[in-house]
């Protein structure tokens, strides 16, 4: 009979999962807040993200290549107003481009958290999250019918020279206006009017 590794507590955890558990913990791997979240939650399923809840899943929603050369600073055709933020934090540039259709997945808010939260409660890299600015402003051109109108946030995560943001879209006095905002910013964003998140395919 193979030998067993030595289970904790009676559980399904063996000691050198603990040991493993314990050596990404100090390489930073796991977070204090991303153990907390654990911590508070630990009775549910690790399939169920308790912040968000997919949305129009029926649908077959895409974003078509892209070149690289829209950015969301420069998208005044499209916005009413742009945050002098994307500028002042170097968001103005080109992007790479990509090949190829992406699809993309709808989801809203349902509990209120951070973004680091929000995010970060799907247990994988943030790279996967993000779309690019080029392919944020196509969404907003092609696909304004998934977008919140009603003055409700909708929120892209994209990334620029290793730093994250997330792009805040909404529409009032029937205009759309944009701001940029930092990932790891410590508003806790509330589930009123049930704002949105968009991803590429998770």
């Amino acid at each position: 009979m193979a030998k067993q590794g030595l289970v904790i507590g009676g559980s399904t955890i063996s000691a050198r999962q603990m040991k493993d558990f314990f050596r990404q913990a100090d390489e930073g791997s796991i977070t204090g807040s991303m153990f907390q979240d654990f911590l508070d939650h630990k009775g549910q399923s690790s399939k169920t993200n308790i912040y968000l809840k997919r949305i129009f899943a029926e649908e077959k929603i895409y974003i078509g290549a892209t070149d690289g050369y829209a950015s969301l600073a420069n998208a005044i055709n499209i916005f009413s107003s742009i945050n002098f933020d994307f500028r002042e934090l170097g968001l103005h540039n080109m992007c790479l481009p990509t090949n190829g259709r992406v699809a993309v997945e709808i989801f809203e808010l349902v509990k209120e958290g951070t973004f680091e939260k929000i995010y970060g409660s799907f247990g994988k890299n943030r790279d996967r999250f993000c779309l690019t600015q080029s392919q944020i402003v196509r969404f907003c051109v092609e696909h304004t019918d998934f977008l919140k109108s009603d003055g409700t946030r909708n929120f892209f995560l994209f990334e620029d020279d290793n730093r994250f943001f997330v792009a805040d879209v909404c529409r009032f006095n029937d205009k759309w206006h944009i701001d940029v905002l930092k990932l790891l910013n410590s508003n806790v964003w509330c589930v009123e009017g049930k704002p949105r998140f968009f991803f590429p395919q998770l």
